[in-house]
């Protein structure tokens, strides 16, 4: 029996206070069940450290630089690691770790690892490889012999019929990069290369004439 109107009867307000404890559980339940999800994905609440329990321990030496797909899984790396929040994609196959920060020769050696094993480093890209401090740094210039159609982002690929003599395995000699470059700048930034290298003898004016003067490839 009530106990008037407006009012419920003690039997009553028992039921709503068990159905209120109820709802009340449920609800608890549900967002503890949230949280725990959120945090398997790696999201975490706000003030709190990032939650790394059940992250894949990435072996220290593939966290400094850029690495292929095929080294990281020789290193013992799952497939879906690379593929998570720990590694960010630089190229096709190429990688690096999240907390790496990239340098110019970092940005060089990942174009590297993507492209042709043939191609080598070219025009301004080269020159500054070997110390020069002036031009743009991207996007990065390769040159590689035959008909390779490839592209990757901040990579300017430069397609030969014969390849331009070499310092290395790494780039075109220091002659065929400033000749490269050349071809690209105006003639005052062409002047000022060209004067720096002669005066850190990288350069030597015999080896130009003679490259000038040989005929193009390509």
């Amino acid at each position: 029996v009530g106990d008037g109107p407006g009012h419920l009867g003690r039997h009553d307000r028992r039921l709503r206070a068990d159905h209120g404890h109820l709802a009340d559980a449920v609800l608890l339940e549900d967002v503890h069940g949230l949280r725990d999800r959120l945090g398997r994905v790696g999201v975490h609440e706000v003030g709190q450290p990032w939650r790394d329990e059940g992250m894949y321990d990435v072996p220290d030496a593939l966290k400094h630089g850029p690495l292929t797909r095929r080294c990281a899984l020789e290193a013992g790396v799952p497939a879906r690691v690379l593929e998570g929040v720990q590694f960010r994609r630089i190229h096709h196959g190429v990688y690096r770790h999240r907390g790496h920060v990239m340098t110019f020769a970092d940005e060089v050696r990942a174009a590297r690892l993507a492209l042709p094993p043939g191609a080598r480093t070219t025009g301004i890209t080269r020159l500054q490889e070997l110390g020069l401090d002036h031009g743009p740094r991207r996007p990065l210039h390769f040159v590689v012999e035959g008909d390779h159609h490839l592209a990757l982002d901040g990579v300017f690929l430069h397609r030969t019929v014969s390849m331009p003599p070499c310092d290395d395995e790494q780039g075109v000699s220091v002659e065929a990069a400033y000749v490269s470059h050349c071809a690209e700048t105006w003639v005052l930034d062409a002047i000022k290369v060209g004067s720096w290298l002669l005066h850190e003898g990288l350069m030597e004016a015999g080896k130009l004439e003679a490259l000038l003067d040989e005929p193009r490839g390509g």
